[in-house]
């Protein structure tokens, strides 16, 4: 007789704790958090403390930072962390894009646009992150939209020549930034090391530009491939919230501008007559030994459009501070992966 247990028996209750216990052999878990903090924390008061509180709440291995302009605020985190007893490392270099990391940074560069961390996990199994932020210049996406991508100021039409905003792209620099991350990973990638790459690009995704979107948020029938997370895909990486939802209609993932109750929503708008929502926040990874298991959007429900606050409500997982306070203009991302030494197809 076989015995039952809980409902099962004893031979599929075996069977299932041993496959469980396979699939745990060799694999790790990596959560990744990307975040622009607005002004190096300082665009709303105790916003340092929110980030603070956002990286506690979610116990990110890895987080990125971009718009770290006025000073190290790596070393407000770390010490916040550290009082709540938890151990994380920061960039050491001083620059626009830092990390922060529960793994050792063992090398570090900056490059275009972007800051490098190697980071050595207990495992052994190297971890090279990019930290990014491009250039907010030559805002190309505004011109469809009827705003200069340049002064910010209403065009007396929406431009929707696709050579006109293609220049105004390219001219950005962007693109080129891209291209010197990219060159960068090849070594890496090819040494079997992890690469993830998180950050504020300025710019939109080509799959949010599509057929499916030319009529919508105030696109004014413009499709367009985007430069730079096009070249991040020609590379083989991969953008982790379009690939677990890749409609754009229901799960635009919008993450500028967002709603933020501490200010006034005419601060939060560079085109107050336009509807100037779109996903510019990303974490990128290449799939090499990773496999996407996760990702939501971390921020308020709300964002800006047509310079007003908006709550309609969209398929996107959002999640938002229990509080409401929320310390930028940007929503961030939030990617759980898991990995082994096996590569993961």
């Amino acid at each position: 007789m076989v015995k039952v247990f809980y409902g099962l028996s004893m031979r599929k209750f075996w069977c299932i704790l041993l496959m469980a216990q396979m699939l745990s052999v060799g694999a790790e878990t990596l959560r990744v958090m990307q975040l622009n903090v607005w002004n190096s924390g300082y665009g709303v008061p105790g916003a340092r403390v929110m980030i603070g509180d956002e990286i506690k709440k979610h116990r990110p291995d890895i987080v990125f930072l971009c718009e770290c302009v006025k000073d190290r605020i790596v070393d407000d985190l770390l010490a916040q962390l550290k009082s709540a007893d938890l151990q994380y490392y920061g960039s050491r270099l001083d620059g626009a894009n830092q990390v922060i990391s529960r793994f050792p940074i063992v090398q570090e560069a900056l490059l275009p646009s972007a800051y490098k961390a190697v980071l050595n996990p207990d495992n052994g199994q190297k971890i090279v992150a990019y930290s990014v932020h491009l250039n907010y210049r030559n805002y190309a996406c505004y011109l469809p939209r009827g705003y200069s991508g340049e002064t910010w100021k209403k065009l007396s039409e929406p431009v929707t020549d696709l050579e006109k905003i293609v220049a105004m792209n390219l001219a950005s620099g962007r693109p080129e930034a891209i291209r010197a991350i990219t060159a960068d990973a090849r070594a890496h990638i090819a040494a079997g090391d992890i690469v993830v790459l998180g950050g504020d690009f300025n710019e939109p995704s080509w799959r949010d530009w599509g057929e499916e979107t030319k009529n919508l948020y105030d696109h004014n029938g413009t499709v367009i491939s985007w430069h730079s997370t096009a070249l991040l895909e020609k590379n083989g990486f991969r953008d982790s919230y379009r690939e677990l939802y890749p409609n754009p209609v229901t799960h635009p993932g919008f993450t500028y501008p967002c709603d933020n109750s501490a200010v006034s929503a005419g601060r939060l708008s560079w085109a107050p007559e336009a509807d100037e929502r779109d996903r510019i926040d990303f974490i990128f990874y290449h799939p090499g030994k990773l496999k996407l298991e996760r990702v939501i959007l971390l921020g308020p429900q709300g964002m800006i459009k047509h310079g007003e606050r908006d709550l309609t409500p969209t398929a996107d997982p959002v999640s938002s501070p229990k509080d409401g306070r929320w310390p930028s203009d940007h929503r961030g991302n939030l990617a759980d992966f898991v990995y082994s030494e096996a590569v993961v197809k």
